[in-house]
């Protein structure tokens, strides 16, 4: 059986928790249709989150996770989403 490959916004929307649903992606709070997945690559209010949890593993991939978090002030939003999206890829291949 194939295994469909996740669009940068879904790896970002599961590594923060979210679930696809019938269509729909949901976490404990709200529910989002998956255009609207398309507000980490435009929206600091939907990133910065994700930036905020990858900074949790700092211990654990000190130099995996300065890409993203040592950057976030001085840079724009256009930067930093690929950096999120390559610190989640990594992240998942370091997985039992």
């Amino acid at each position: 059986m194939e295994t469909k490959k996740l669009s940068d916004n879904e790896l970002i929307a599961e590594f923060m928790g979210m679930k696809q649903v019938k269509g729909f992606w949901e976490d404990e709070v709200a529910a989002w249709l998956p255009h609207d997945l398309n507000k980490f690559q435009t929206s600091w209010d939907w990133l910065m989150p994700a930036v905020e949890k990858i900074a949790e593993y700092r211990l654990a991939y000190p130099e995996e996770t300065a890409k993203v978090c040592d950057c976030k002030i001085v840079i724009g939003l256009e930067y930093l989403y690929p950096k999120v999206v390559e610190f989640i890829k990594f992240y998942n291949q370091q997985k039992p």
